[in-house]
């Protein structure tokens, strides 16, 4: 019988200033320092890593819509030297991205050497922001990945794909416009349906030094009890997993299960 692997995941719960891109890669610099020697094989980052806000709480007095960058662009890149440097793939939280004359909020995967690999378009996206259209899983190798962002981990055909395709992990990051209780509830209950560790990853959102919001992260297991949640300002939290056998999955593929799925489910004549 096929041993299991089993990897190492940090996740960096930290501060970002908003308007500050250098001040905010800098702190990821000194997370990813602290944990160098470590056997990690993944970093989580936490959202809006560029100092651009996310939230439409924020939109008209920051300007946003005119601030989202492409990706691959400015903040892809200078983190992809951080993963080379440090050797260690990594998650990147939801920022605005640019594509064209649409904008969307997307969190991103970067593999040392490799760049940007995955760009997971946010379904549940609110406001103005266009919605994604694919599943918001990644796959690398025999590691399956899924991003919530927000209002993601409500959606029945979201959470029935990554059933289906046996995802490992599942990475959340809260919606500051919509009911965190709520969304908390959702959390844990999605840990158990999918048989795996859910990450809500939260923070320190500060402006101008001052701090606005903060925003525990929170590990949940498989069985759906918070084994750890902290809000110590600048900490580096170690998760350790078991990746599933892949035999039982059936591998879908992301494209297109969105949509059949919101078929069979009714949501789409």
């Amino acid at each position: 019988m096929q041993e299991l692997r089993k990897i190492t995941i940090a996740v960096v719960h930290t501060s970002i200033e908003l308007g500050s891109r250098l001040k905010n890669i800098e702190k990821v610099r000194e997370s990813l320092n602290k944990i160098k020697d470590r056997d990690v094989e993944i970093v989580v980052i936490p959202a809006m890593v560029n100092g651009i806000p996310i939230f439409t709480s924020f939109a008209r007095t920051m300007k946003i819509r005119r601030t989202a960058e492409i990706i691959p662009g400015n903040t892809s890149q200078t983190l992809d030297k951080l993963s080379i440097e440090f050797n260690k793939k990594l998650v990147v939280g939801p920022i605005l991205e640019r594509r064209g004359s649409k904008v969307y909020i997307s969190s991103f995967y970067i593999a040392p050497h490799k760049g940007v690999t995955n760009i997971i378009r946010h379904t549940a996206a609110s406001g103005d922001f266009l919605r994604g259209t694919e599943l918001p899983i990644i796959v690398d190798n025999d590691m399956r990945i899924c991003i919530f962002y927000g209002r993601d981990i409500f959606l029945p055909e979201v959470s029935l794909s990554a059933y289906l395709l046996g995802i490992d992990i599942a990475i959340a990051y809260p919606d500051l416009d919509y009911d965190l209780h709520k969304q908390r509830i959702a959390l844990i209950t999605r840990a158990l349906e999918l048989n795996s560790m859910v990450i809500s990853v939260g923070g320190t959102i500060t402006r101008k030094g001052e701090p606005l919001i903060q925003l525990p992260t929170i590990i949940i297991d498989e069985e759906g009890d918070i084994v750890n949640e902290t809000s110590e300002e600048d900490k580096v939290i170690l998760v350790d997993i078991e990746l599933k056998s892949k035999k039982k999955y059936i591998d879908y593929g992301r494209k297109n299960l969105l949509k059949k799925l919101r078929k069979l489910i009714g949501f789409e004549s």
